[in-house]
């Protein structure tokens, strides 16, 4: 949980948890965007289910001691499949939960086994073996775990880095939870690194252009005459330094 000093003053953590389940499922579905009924439903089942292992609203509830050094036993994918056939109104969700909990992804429905006190955590996501319709889900886990990791202590400098954003920004619901996530993190003392070698689909995307405007660095490998145009669109480049750009020899950048 983050902002875990100040729980007292931190909003729901419960809300915060529930809206990022429903932006993940929401990315699992693709281009079949939810109604209005199923993201009801969906926002009520997350709810029971944490509310069986004892957490509510009060984020006080996420502690199984008085002394605050032990947080209880969290649900896991299964547990909320197991809640949403209860529905009966949910089938499309549950068949994009189905491989999470029996499929080829099963090996995520339990507890983590990694040790998130480490000062250096790498999610290494193979898009050959998962398919390129589970990678901006299996993305998507990783970013938000971090993204709590960082926030959890304003006076400690994090960096966070993130290849092949695009990927994520694609779905709409997603890459408006990816940029609110990005302009809150450096609040936080943490810099957000993006990469990408697909700049002009990254340049296409209206986040993917926002992410490039905030950026205080941006460094450019060499760029074909094609992809020059994009970015040269979403950021202000002279002439002078599209030619430079596209002349980087390997192994040097333009930054």
């Amino acid at each position: 949980a983050d902002d875990i000093q100040n729980l007292d003053e931190a909003p729901s953590l419960l809300a915060k948890k529930t809206s990022s389940l429903i932006t993940w499922l929401r990315m699992l579905l693709g281009d079949a965007q939810m109604t209005v009924q199923e993201v009801g439903d969906l926002n009520i089942c997350i709810t029971r289910m944490y509310n069986d292992f004892g957490i509510t609203d009060d984020n006080e509830s996420i502690w199984a001691d008085a002394s605050h050094t032990k947080l209880k036993t969290m649900p896991i994918i299964s547990n909320l499949l197991d809640e949403i056939k209860k529905t009966g109104t949910l089938e499309r969700v549950v068949s994009v939960l189905n491989i999470w909990v029996y499929g080829s992804c099963s090996n995520m429905n339990g507890q983590t086994n990694v040790d998130l006190e480490n000062k250096t955590i790498a999610a290494d996501i193979n898009e050959d073996l998962i398919g390129e319709d589970l990678l901006p889900g299996f993305m998507y886990i990783a970013f938000d775990l971090f993204y709590d990791m960082a926030k959890r202590d304003k006076n400690e400098y994090c960096a966070l880095a993130l290849d092949e954003v695009w990927k994520m920004l694609s779905n709409p619901m997603c890459g408006k939870q990816i940029f609110k996530m990005i302009k809150i993190l450096r609040a936080y003392e943490t810099s957000v690194i993006t990469a990408t070698q697909d700049i002009e689909d990254y340049a296409k995307n209206e986040y993917g252009r926002s992410i490039l405007t905030l950026s205080a660095i941006k460094i450019f490998l060499k760029v074909n005459s094609d992809e020059i145009k994009a970015l040269g669109d979403s950021i202000e480049l002279s002439d002078y330094n599209k030619e430079l750009i596209q002349q980087i020899p390997s192994g040097f950048g333009f930054v």
